[in-house]
């Protein structure tokens, strides 16, 4: 037996708009692209650079995390935080319109 009509496009609907799969689809398109770019013989390197650099991202957070909690017990230490990535944003913003133009 199968699915009743419909079914099927309901759950793939579903699945495609859920945000973790959002995320998974749009890391596989980017990489795939900037990969692409690359030419023939260096996709690879690069899939397995980013693949490298995502896994050391990943230790080095869930580790940093251990080491930077009892600072981030202090209120004073996330208004520092919220201040840079306040700084930071703008900055960000003006250099990838900058470099567009």
């Amino acid at each position: 037996m199968g699915a009743p009509p419909g079914e099927p496009a309901v759950a793939g609907e579903v699945a495609v708009r859920g945000p973790r799969v959002l995320r998974q689809l749009e890391t596989v398109l980017v990489l795939g692209t900037a990969a692409t770019s690359r030419g023939a013989g260096n996709q690879w390197w690069f899939g397995a650079g980013a693949i490298t650099a995502s896994a050391l991202w990943f230790l080095a957070v869930g580790f940093g995390i251990g080491v930077l909690r009892p600072a981030f017990t202090r209120p004073i230490t996330w208004q520092v935080l919220d201040g840079a990535t306040a700084l930071m944003m703008p900055a960000l913003a003006t250099t990838v319109l900058l470099t567009a133009l």
